[in-house]
């Protein structure tokens, strides 16, 4: 048996989730918190700009799927896919 983890934004989980169970096969539900939702801002964090910010919500969800990796829950991805990645988004030439 195979399993599939998927992140999905909040405004299409239902629908998606409703699709899902319309299809012949198991649905396991498993919903986990982002890290902004375990915890209020810090006043750290409340000081920093937009840009300040949005960098780090990008280092706080890494850290999160770190997490998953290192507990089995995700796959991590090659330094040849990282940087594939990156190539694509315009990070990286």
């Amino acid at each position: 048996m195979k399993q599939i983890t998927i992140r999905v934004d909040d405004k299409k989980y239902a629908s998606l989730l409703e699709h899902l169970k319309s299809l012949d096969f198991e649905v396991i539900v498993e919903e986990s918190p982002s890290p902004t939702e375990t915890r209020p801002e810090s006043p750290t964090e409340a000081a920093l700009t937009p840009s300040q910010k949005k960098l780090w919500a990008g280092i706080k969800e890494a850290l999160a799927e770190m997490k998953l990796v290192e507990e089995g829950k995700l796959k991590a991805t090659s330094g040849e896919e990282f940087l594939e990645e990156l190539r694509r988004e315009g990070l990286l030439k």
